[in-house]
């Protein structure tokens, strides 16, 4: 939800710092000085904003050079707002080209920064913010300085580094001057601080957000205060609160006009009425936010509005709903991680760039010594050579050893980010990957093949019964057990939470079904022992498998017809191998069963 917020606080944030004018004209019926002075007090976005644009492109003709350069920003602004990307990253881009003042070139600069982040482009945007960090001592306007600074706050809290934003933060609050407006400070302070994990919903920090935000006219933002301050009472445990301050703040919340937040307070009262076990209030309430969150095409909010229907449909038995609602929740919230690791791989990224060109400096700094030393000892000859090859010496491993550093660091984030961090195993992407190509060989060759998909039994249950530290000595211990039944050549990847994927090359029906069920009894015979009970605790595992000569060599068939066998082992009494013979309209007819017994 923070994400989501942090995205409609960028969108207000272009409003807040626009440019003022410097230029001036000579006086007539159109001043361009007067109308781009008006303009930068205006909140970008709003139909004063739009009609003031307006009136000045009909007079472009009497625009110098850098007020064509300030019209140029301010559209730009205005297409960030509408999300209309494709026209504000190219022309923002063009006035950071142009501009001479570094004060313009920054204020396009964090605008800048804020569409390509939305956007997705992350290790574009923190390329950006690194270099406006570095300038940001050159800023002569205090409003473009505290647009910069709002913009690094809101990218670094993307980031997950909260307290390096609060830095940031802290540094913008004391520039601010005392009778100034603190509303998008105060409301930077509750994002960062909820990363920490460091707010309780009875902060005084909240009321002073409202308060701030109110008195400058900033109602979405004070709103989005109350819906996190209720989010937090229902994380502590205060649903009737959470409640109360929704009901109350409904129509200040309808007044604001934005779907999103409406979204936000229906579930917010639905997640405190499942907190208090009144289901079916809770499901109506629910019903209300999919159905606003499928009109804004909201998917952040979809996800959590599935993991509420799954809570509600399991609290109340109905267990196909239930396995429904989480599989739509699981690609939701796989989207969702996917998301998050990229914003995370980019920052390292601009980091480990950061740190290559200050040893760059570094190294230069050291050959620049080199050069003066040459010169100064040029008359003692034999000495000069030495000194050459000692300082050369040390120049050479430095670059071997920053080399080594680089290629060690991107062999790392290769790694991280084809495995997964818990069990050792290729993720979900790499697994897939991988397998089309061992399977495009294979089709090649006429070898065999088949695809096991395995998922753990009542694996929540151990989660819920014995601590996820237990739950993780699960998950790493039956992968260990997999990987000794397994031969070197074939693939093993975790597919999401406690299913798993194996690619057996060369291996028949009958041979895959043989690996497969000793898989199957080992997990069965090897208990795993609870860290917090120190109980043994005892797993098992459903197989579906699916060969080549029967689904082919395509790798979508393979898994089609191997998790529809699995959901049949699942559903047919789990520890057991069910075989998809053939794929068909009704997998049912066309798998064989091999249960626990078997």
């Amino acid at each position: 939800m923070i994400r989501l917020i942090t995205k409609i606080l960028c969108t207000l944030a272009c409003a807040g710092y626009s440019l003022l004018a410097c230029a001036s004209s000579p006086p007539n019926s159109f001043s361009a000085t007067t109308s781009l002075n008006e303009i930068s007090h205006l909140v970008t976005g709003t139909h004063e904003f739009r009609s003031a644009i307006k009136k000045i492109q009909e007079h472009q003709d009497q625009l110098d050079n850098k007020q064509k350069l300030l019209l140029r920003l301010y559209e730009g602004k205005l297409a960030s707002f509408d999300t209309n990307y494709a026209i504000a990253v190219p022309e923002l881009r063009g006035v950071m080209r142009d501009a001479h003042d570094i004060n313009i070139r920054e204020d396009a600069a964090a605008t800048l920064t804020r569409s390509l982040a939305s956007q997705g482009k992350f290790y574009e945007a923190f390329n950006i913010a690194q270099e406006s960090i570095r300038r940001l001592p050159q800023i002569t306007q205090d409003k473009v300085r505290f647009h910069v600074l709002e913009t690094l706050s809101q990218i670094l809290i993307d980031a997950s580094e909260p307290k390096l934003a609060l830095k940031y933060i802290d540094l913008w609050e004391k520039e601010l001057p005392a009778n100034a407006s603190h509303c998008h400070i105060f409301f930077n302070k509750i994002l960062a601080q909820q990363r920490l994990k460091s707010l309780s919903p009875d902060s005084d920090l909240f009321q002073k957000t409202i308060t701030q935000c109110k008195k400058s006219g900033i109602n979405v933002l004070a709103n989005n205060a109350l819906i996190q301050k209720a989010s937090l009472y229902n994380g502590t445990g205060q649903p009737d609160r959470a409640i109360k301050l929704m009901t109350d703040a409904k129509a200040a919340i309808m007044k604001g006009g934005y779907k999103v937040q409406n979204i936000w307070r229906d579930y917010i009262i639905a997640y405190a009425l499942f907190l208090k076990k009144d289901y079916s209030s809770s499901k109506r309430y629910v019903k209300y936010a999919m159905k606003s969150a499928i009109a804004a095409n909201d998917s952040s909010s979809m996800r959590y509005v599935f993991w509420l229907f799954y809570k509600l449909s399991k609290a109340t038995g109905d267990t196909p709903s239930a396995l429904a609602y989480l599989e739509k929740y699981n690609r939701q919230n796989d989207k969702y991680k996917t998301d998050i690791k990229n914003t995370l791989i980019a920052y390292q990224r601009v980091k480990l760039d950061v740190l290559q060109n200050q040893m760059r400096l570094k190294s230069l700094a050291k050959k620049n010594q080199l050069l003066t030393l040459q010169q100064q000892l040029n008359h003692k000859k034999t000495e000069t050579r030495r000194l050459q090859f000692i300082l050369l010496s040390v120049v050479v491993g430095f670059l071997c050893l920053w080399l080594f550093r680089v290629h060690h660091s991107q062999r790392r984030f290769r790694h991280l980010a084809r495995h997964d961090g818990l069990t050792g195993l290729m993720n979900h992407q790499h697994f897939m990957a991988e397998c089309e190509r061992v399977l495009n060989r294979l089709k090649r060759s006429g070898s065999h093949a088949s695809l096991v998909l395995m998922d753990l039994d009542h694996f929540k249950q151990v989660n819920d019964r014995h601590g996820h530290a237990t739950g993780d000595e699960v998950l790493r211990q039956a992968t260990a057990l997999c990987r000794q039944m397994l031969r070197g050549e074939d693939l093993f990847g975790r597919l999401g939470g406690e299913e798993f994927g194996m690619l057996l090359p060369g291996c028949t029906c009958e041979q895959g079904v043989d690996i497969a069920n000793r898989i199957r009894l080992a997990l069965a015979d090897t208990p795993v022992r609870a860290f917090e009970d120190h109980a043994e605790v005892s797993i098992s595992a459903s197989f579906g498998l699916a060969c080549t000569d029967q689904s082919g060599y395509d790798m979508n068939q393979l898994c089609n017809d191997a998790d529809t066998a699995l959901y049949r082992a699942k559903w047919g009494g789990r520890n057991r191998l069910i075989v998809a013979d053939a794929p068909a309209a009704h997998p049912g007819k066309n798998e064989r069963t091999m249960d626990a017994d078997a």
